[in-house]
């Protein structure tokens, strides 16, 4: 018997090939850093590629890379959703609660 999950599954197993995430990574290029005053500490390097935009602009997908940083809470002017490829993200909020996610 298979299971419903399954396409969902494989979908998942291919994007976390190395095949596909070295192929995403050659699409990288620069990009622009946001106001560099909400970092503390450095400023990271970071590159990106958008693979789809909405007519509207309302809805993007993309690849983002980026060196390690902290940054200050501030308001994000979206909703995001991510899917880690490699590494971890810490989120941390004004009150100091923070979860740490992992790919």
């Amino acid at each position: 018997m298979t299971s419903v999950n399954r396409p969902v599954s494989d979908a998942l197993e291919h994007w976390r090939s190395e095949r596909h995430i070295a192929s995403a990574y050659r699409k990288l290029t620069p990009s622009d850093i946001p106001d560099p005053t909400i970092f503390v500490g450095g400023v990271p390097k970071q590159a990106s590629h958008t693979w789809h935009t909405d007519p509207t602009g309302q809805w993007t997908v993309g690849t983002w890379d980026t060196t390690p940083f902290t940054r200050k809470v501030a308001p994000f002017n979206r909703y995001e959703l991510m899917h880690l490829l490699e590494g971890s993200v810490t989120l941390s909020d004004a009150s100091g609660q923070s979860e740490t996610f992992k790919a």
